[in-house]
């Protein structure tokens, strides 16, 4: 165990990336070697008997012993309190987004920072750009609308009031295939299926508010504002339940990747006062920058004259400001404690260390690479870093000594705290909020037919444990009730 953590520690982020072949083969032969010891403590054989008590509590909540995998093991034992399974490949659904978090900090390092430059292409008088502007990214995973609105703010408090070109749009950092939101499960407006970009302003992610005035009509809008996505309320006063009154609403969409609107039609009940809806913009990533930019920048006074579009920033182009993202180590809490699928996508893909274009290939191979450094050998699959997808592949096992290596990472305190609180907040907030209230940092994926959970826990007498549960081809609230329940178990004590 001791000899794949001093391994590790001796990869800093910059060696890791200059690695020679030879290097890497070297490296490989003694993570191998350490591995199989470390793999023979977290992984027994499959068929090892699992404990009647939590045999019972799988019979009670009609889960299959088949269908789970599960590795708890107190931190410092040298053998797991539980081992079921561990070598059995399960998809990891949105736990994904622990291993991607500590590879991430290790690969990248804790404050990396994304930066995204505005420039111009023309000439800058008097507060009037005859010429483009410019927006240029470079996948920084976080311009929620707040951070976006600082920056078109700035633009107007260094006198520019007046845009005569075009917005130019220069996403090239990321070189991505075509993204179809709708491809992985016929959802085509929910946020969780938003795709990657080098410049995606708020995840895409638009709120739909129903605002009753005082007359009982109704108006309608969107949070952030955007051009390129318009609202045509229909709506009118009706009755209805308020517990359903988005069943009486019919939501009709028309248009292209470019522009959108969505006609609102049919009847909501005044009386149950403001209600909102969230969904992904129809639109492309680029549009929906654009929309948002040209809303924005009129409501600040600006005027803009011209159209948008696509392209690479000319060479000759002349930076007017730079904003930096925050650093890594505050962007994965966000990534992590509401699973946001956007994030973890941008943050995939800047593993890739390309000096060019990065791709979602580039980041998995990186990716790839850092789990046989960590000495997780055997089959695995990370498909875009999300978990959201049919591929992905891992066994309870790999992702234990994953998160063995992590506890001893100098930087663990800050990657376990951007994991969801058992009971307190992010996915957990509704789970075991009694006795085992904040007593846990985990991370939970689900799609259909899978239900996960992995992360650390604290017993009784105040000691740490990894604890894995994987489920897979059972009802998802039967799994949910089976874990909630062995967590509770092993805080009092295990089997």
């Amino acid at each position: 165990m001791h000899a794949i953590l001093i391994s590790r520690r001796k990869i800093s982020p910059p060696s890791f990336q200059q690695l020679t072949r030879r290097q890497h083969s070297r490296i490989v032969i003694v993570f191998l070697v350490s591995a199989i010891a470390l793999l023979a403590v977290l992984s027994p054989p499959a068929t090892a008997a699992l404990p009647p008590e939590i045999r019972a509590l799988m019979k009670k909540h009609k889960i299959s012993p088949n269908r789970a995998a599960i590795v708890v093991h107190r931190i410092g034992d040298k053998l797991p309190l539980v081992s079921h399974r561990a070598d059995k490949i399960h998809n990891p659904a949105s736990i994904t987004k622990l291993p991607l978090s500590f590879a991430a900090i290790d690969i990248l390092g804790a404050v990396h920072e994304w930066q995204t430059t505005f420039s111009y292409d023309g000439k800058l008088k008097n507060g009037v750009l005859d010429g483009d502007l410019i927006i240029t990214g470079s996948g920084d995973p976080y311009i929620t609308t707040d951070r976006f609105l600082f920056f078109v703010n700035d633009l107007r408090s260094r006198g520019i009031h007046t845009i005569k070109g075009d917005l130019i749009i220069d996403d090239s950092r990321f070189a991505l295939q075509p993204h179809v939101d709708k491809a992985f499960d016929g959802a085509t407006n929910k946020p969780y299926n938003v795709g990657g970009g080098a410049l995606a302003v708020n995840f895409k992610a638009q709120r739909v508010i129903i605002s009753p005035r005082p007359d009982n009509t109704l108006h309608a809008y969107t949070d952030p504002p955007n051009d390129n996505f318009i609202i045509k309320n229909q709506l009118k006063n009706g009755k209805g339940r308020c517990s359903s009154w988005r069943r009486g609403i019919r939501e009709l969409y028309r248009g292209d990747e470019y522009s959108m609107t969505l006609t609102l039609a049919r009847r909501f009940p005044a009386r149950c006062g403001e209600q909102s809806f969230h969904i992904a913009a129809p639109i492309s990533h680029a549009a929906n920058v654009a929309g948002i930019f040209s809303a924005l920048w009129r409501r600040l006074g600006g005027v803009w004259e011209g159209q948008w579009g696509i392209s690479s920033a000319p060479p000759k182009a002349k930076k007017i400001a730079t904003f930096k993202s925050p650093p890594l180590i505050d962007i994965i809490r966000s990534m992590n404690k509401y699973s946001n699928n956007v994030i973890a996508r941008n943050l995939f893909i800047s593993l890739d260390d390309s000096k060019t274009a990065q791709t979602v290939e580039g980041g998995r191979n990186v990716f790839s690479q850092w789990m046989r450094l960590q000495g997780v050998e055997g089959d695995f699959f990370v498909e875009n870093g999300s978990g959201l997808s049919r591929d992905g592949r891992v066994s309870a096992g790999q992702l234990a000594q994953l998160m063995n290596n992590l506890w001893q990472h100098p930087l663990r305190a800050e990657i376990i705290s951007s994991l969801p609180v058992l009971g307190i907040d992010g996915t957990l907030r509704k789970r075991l909020r009694k006795n085992d209230k904040g007593q846990g940092h985990l991370k939970t994926g689900s799609l259909d037919g899978v239900k996960n959970i992995a992360g650390f826990i604290r017993d009784k007498e105040g000691r740490d444990l990894i604890f894995i549960c994987l489920i897979e081809r059972q009802s998802g609230g039967r799994a949910k009730n089976f874990q909630d329940a062995l967590i509770a178990r092993m805080r009092r004590g295990g089997v």
